[in-house]
């Protein structure tokens, strides 16, 4: 018997066809599989536990992942309070006030990778409407709900506990997503 010969280029170029890390579940480049952004439909919005401090009460707002693959949040969402109205079979979500003020802290809006199973936080602010002076300054109004966009369009709606914001200046707040149930 005898065997054939082989160039040296061809039987490289064979033995790195199929990469050795693609067995282990890491890319050629040896970087981690790729997690997409969240989509609304895999999330499960709540909101957690209150407190409040100098005229303002916050709000934790959980985001639980219940879909069976991971996903990813990062930022800090575009915040609006508003409520849901109708009219003609048409229900949409109508902003009361200016959107909140985006809060810088450090650690929070950094991409936070969400299993299946856990749950990130964004807080948000609301400031005592009725502290406001004199009381045409914040015109307030009342919003039953809070609607979070995050970069990429993922958007999320709670039903809120404090219920009166302004309607002329912002009078609320938000900060960046964090992994886990963050209180303020």
């Amino acid at each position: 018997m005898r065997l054939r010969r082989l160039p040296l280029g061809a039987m490289v170029a064979m033995a790195l066809a199929i990469p050795v890390s693609a067995s282990q579940g890491v890319s050629a480049a040896g970087a981690l599989p790729l997690v997409s952004p969240c989509h609304t439909v895999a999330l499960a919005p709540s909101v957690g536990r209150g407190s409040a401090a100098a005229g303002t009460a916050y709000e934790t707002l959980l985001i639980k992942n219940r879909s069976p693959h991971s996903c990813k949040l990062s930022g800090t969402p575009a915040t609006q309070f508003g409520n849901f109205v109708g009219s003609g079979g048409l229900v949409v979500f109508r902003g009361v006030g200016p959107a909140a003020t985006k809060l810088t802290y450090a650690g929070r809006g950094k991409t936070v990778i969400l299993k299946p199973g856990a749950t990130a936080s964004v807080t948000v602010g609301i400031e005592t409407a009725a502290n406001f002076f004199p009381r045409s300054k914040c015109s307030a109004a009342n919003a039953s709900r809070v609607r979070l966009v995050f970069p990429g369009g993922t958007a999320l709606y709670y039903t809120l506990r404090t219920n009166a914001v302004c309607t002329k200046i912002a009078s609320t707040l938000t900060s960046g997503v964090v992994l886990g149930t963050r209180f303020p």
